[in-house]
């Protein structure tokens, strides 16, 4: 079983110090990296940061916006939840719209909205931010 999960952040970080600080989580939890795409206890990818595109060949660990992003379903889902505008900045394209694209599902069929740590060591959200409709009305896929 896989929990997956999008979080929509800000951040005065650079990009390449972000992912040093999620590859530090990754360590806390267990994961350690020994062969590409091997067996994992928790991967943390940074999906895409504002607009910036990095698609030097040689930035192997930062490409952004991340290369498979847009043909996974379980990252398009919540995305979409969250940031129904959100445009991939180099294809143009949105989430719904790739969502069309691969037949809008996930493994699961669900996406489930996360208001509390998932861990003991994690802070609580002070306020959960729910994205909203043209209407006004939170909107929340399960």
């Amino acid at each position: 079983m896989f929990l997956n999960g999008v979080l929509c952040a800000r951040t005065a970080l650079a990009p390449e110090r972000l992912l040093a600080v999620l590859h530090t989580v990754e360590r806390r939890f267990g994961r350690t990296r020994r062969a590409r795409n091997a067996a994992r206890t928790l991967d943390l990818d940074i999906v895409a940061y504002g607009n910036m595109v990095r698609a030097d060949p040689g930035a192997r660990h930062l490409i952004l916006p991340h290369p498979r992003a847009h043909l996974r379903a379980f990252v398009l889902q919540p995305l979409r939840a969250m940031l129904p505008a959100w445009r991939h900045p180099v294809l143009g394209v949105t989430a719904i719209e790739f969502l069309g694209e691969l037949g809008g599902h996930s493994p699961s069929g669900r996406t489930v909205p996360v208001s509390r740590p998932l861990h003991r060591s994690a802070r609580p959200l002070k306020k959960v931010v729910r994205p909203k409709n043209a209407q006004g009305a939170a909107t929340w896929p399960v």
